[in-house]
């Protein structure tokens, strides 16, 4: 299993007045590119990870936001399969970043804002149908496939794989 780590993107930034987001962009197409080669030849990520500071600042500028926004678009439309795991950084507001975020995890973009939510194994089983991400309520003690509870963790008939 491959993960591609990146952290602190720092979307928005300025640098002596002048906006990166252009730079940033290039640099999210890179990501893009290198994520889409793998999957072409076989050999694909399972997932991007981001580990904070998505943003520059707690109300990032539109562009930044919209760049995100398309390159989320992007690589979950041109990797199928992909997930992508990102937790807020000292930069981001936890509340603005979290928007969302119970929709995206269906769309395998999951968003870590708050310290509990960190906590949450997210795990990998294999079934009939092939490979799943699923999340683990540790308080009901089982496993959710989206809405529907497939197990609990007494019942395991599933092949783990964290």
């Amino acid at each position: 299993m491959k993960f591609l780590h990146t952290s602190d993107w720092h979307l928005g930034k300025l640098f002596h007045e002048k906006s990166l987001i252009e730079d940033q962009k290039h640099v999210l197409n890179q990501i893009l590119e290198r994520m889409q080669e793998a999957y072409r030849s076989n050999s694909p990520y399972a997932a991007l990870v981001v580990s904070g500071d998505i943003y520059d600042r707690a109300m990032p500028p539109s562009e930044a936001v919209t760049l995100l926004n398309d390159f989320l678009v992007r690589i979950t439309e041109t990797v199928p399969g992909v997930h992508v795991f990102m937790n807020s950084g000292n930069h981001d507001s936890a509340t603005r970043l979290s928007f969302a975020a119970e929709f995206l995890k269906k769309h395998n973009i999951h968003i870590a804002t708050n310290t509990e939510d960190m906590l949450i194994p997210v795990i990998r089983f294999i079934t009939a149908n092939g490979e799943q991400f699923v999340n683990i309520d540790r308080k009901e003690f089982q496993i959710e496939l989206g809405d529907q509870v497939v197990a609990t963790r007494s019942q395991l008939p599933l092949k783990l794989v964290y």
